[in-house]
């Protein structure tokens, strides 16, 4: 009896923490989007920074409610508009088909919104924007070429730091794939190992966000060291302390591939 009432208790557990969950999703998508004005805050600053404090400890739901939150305070804010609608679009997998399909779309017109007035913005913040931009528009090829232009930019500057080796070591791995399925394998090798270097690059100035391991896997999987993916995979697991869905994605990348003979 015991027994049963400890499954009751826990599969009402699991039908609360579901329902708050897509509680999350729904109060983000009614949100009213307006039209960006000028200005930034510190209070924006320090909310963006609190919601990807979470984004990096892999805590989506958090992440999203944060940014909510943000959106319903400081609803004309570039920034603040743009974190929304990333943490909006990344956390789409973790809900049923038909809420990822409304968070996506709402995350892709906000996304094709705010590139119509990024090049009025500071060069640090049109990096950062557009190398989200052209991952929501799987143009992963212009993303590490945009990494790339922002070290060579910044270098030697205060704006100089690990950014510009995400956006390349993300938009390289991303296209090897896309190559690889398409059967240019020689090219997709190539850029996979320009994401390889990238990412050594990368770790040496960072090495604590799960989500380059992420990427990291999949170029490493691409060059034939599948054992070096589990690794990487397995170092991103630790960094949050669970899994993720983006883990298993990878993993079914590998064996996709495998499967075609490809890798």
């Amino acid at each position: 009896m015991k027994i049963i009432l400890s499954l009751i208790l826990l599969f009402s557990g699991y039908i609360s923490a579901m329902e708050s969950d897509e509680s999350i999703a729904k109060k983000a998508l009614s949100v009213e989007i307006s039209a960006v004005k000028e200005g930034e805050s510190k209070e924006v600053a320090a909310m963006c920074d609190q919601s990807f404090a979470q984004v990096e400890k892999g805590n989506y739901d958090k992440a999203l409610s944060i940014a909510t939150q943000g959106l319903e305070a400081y609803p004309t804010d570039f920034d603040m508009q743009t974190y929304f609608a990333m943490i909006l679009g990344d956390s789409a997998g973790n809900f049923s088909i038909d809420l990822k399909e409304k968070m996506e779309k709402r995350s892709k017109e906000m996304f094709e919104a705010l590139v119509l007035v990024i090049d009025k913005k500071d060069r640090r913040t049109y990096y950062w924007f557009l190398n989200e931009y052209c991952y929501r528009c799987s143009n992963y090829k212009r993303q590490y070429e945009l990494g790339v232009q922002r070290v060579n930019e910044f270098w030697g500057t205060k704006n100089w730091n690990s950014s510009g080796y995400y956006s390349q070591g993300v938009g390289a791995a991303n296209y090897a794939r896309e190559l690889l399925f398409k059967g240019e394998k020689e090219l997709a090798r190539d850029y996979a190992q320009k994401a390889v270097i990238a990412w050594a690059q990368y770790f040496t100035l960072k090495n604590t966000y799960y989500n380059a391991y992420v990427h990291y896997a999949i170029a490493l999987a691409i060059l034939g060291s599948k054992d070096e993916a589990e690794k990487a995979l397995k170092r991103g697991t630790e960094i949050i302390q669970k899994d993720h869905r983006e883990f298993q994605e990878v993993r079914e990348f590998m064996s996709k591939a495998s499967e075609l003979g490809l890798i």
